[in-house]
Formats: structure tokens, C-alpha cells, sequence
């Protein structure tokens, strides 16, 4: 994620079995932001987090209501530390009220328009695609490349 150009501003979120979770920010002006645990908790929301690319988000609220679902995500995770699973998961994303699913409000441009849950350790990840309290999650089976190998 370092090494390569990005184009354009973004945030990614990588685990791996093992507990280990990235948060990586890049913009083609700043660069790359990384945060590590290795508790298995970070959040990644429609806004920057590190100061350092900060200055590139482009939502026009200022990112407060994206900021509220960070803090949500946040309280969640610290009241069930250690019971969580996936279907908990799955519920958290699919509800509006104490979860965070959001269908935007009127006049808004954003909302939740796909979500994916995954019990790190596994080779499998659950997509929904669309609104989560509106679409089933599906089972998506995830394959490794090995050695020489590269997607194209």
C-alpha cells in the first residue's frame, strides 16, 4: 500500500487471521496513514481519521454524523468485548437505531449501500449487497494467492 500511486483520496481496512488490523488512509497529495492493533478492533468510517489526511475528506457536514457511527462502533465493540460474533455482527450493521445502518436523510447524498461482516480467522466473508436491513447477507468463500500468483 505504500509503494503503489493512489490516485485518489481513500481508506482501506486489512486484517489478518492472526488479530491484526490496518486502518491505511492514502492521498495522492499526502501519502499514506497506517494504524495498527492487534486487539481486533479499528474503524473505518466515510471520513479520514488521522490528522495528517484530514484535510482531504470531501464531505460536506464535515463528517459529524460519520464520526457519531466511529464512536457507535466504538461503544459497541468495548460492551460486547469477547462475546461477539457473527451474527451479532450482522445485526449491529443492519440496524438503524443502535446499529449503523443509515439510509441517509432527505436531502442527504449518503447512506449505507452494501455491507460485509467477517469472523477474522476464516477464509469467509458475509456480503450484503444493498442495505443490509433490506438484503440477506451471502456467503462469499475467500481464496488465497499463492506465491507467483497476482489478481489482474
Amino acid at each position: 500500500m505504500k509503494r503503489i500511486p493512489h490516485m485518489e483520496a481513500c481508506a482501506y481496512l486489512l486484517a489478518d487471521r492472526s488479530g491484526l488490523v490496518a486502518r491505511v488512509e492514502v492521498a495522492p497529495e499526502e501519502g499514506v496513514d497506517v494504524t495498527i492493533t492487534d486487539d481486533g478492533m479499528l474503524a473505518t468510517v466515510n471520513v479520514f481519521q488521522s490528522e495528517a489526511m484530514s484535510p482531504y475528506d470531501r464531505v460536506p457536514d464535515g463528517g459529524n454524523r460519520f464520526y457519531d457511527f466511529k464512536r457507535r462502533i466504538e461503544a459497541w465493540y468495548e460492551a460486547n468485548r469477547g462475546a461477539i460474533d457473527l451474527e451479532m455482527g450482522i445485526r449491529f450493521a443492519s440496524d438503524h437505531d443502535a446499529g449503523i445502518c443509515n439510509h441517509g436523510e432527505p436531502n442527504v447524498w449518503c447512506g449505507t449501500i452494501y455491507s460485509w461482516v467477517g469472523e477474522l480467522g476464516t477464509d469467509e466473508l458475509h456480503l450484503a449487497l444493498g442495505r443490509p436491513c433490506e438484503n440477506e447477507y451471502q456467503l462469499c468463500k475467500l481464496e488465497a494467492l499463492s506465491g507467483g500468483e497476482h489478481a489482474g
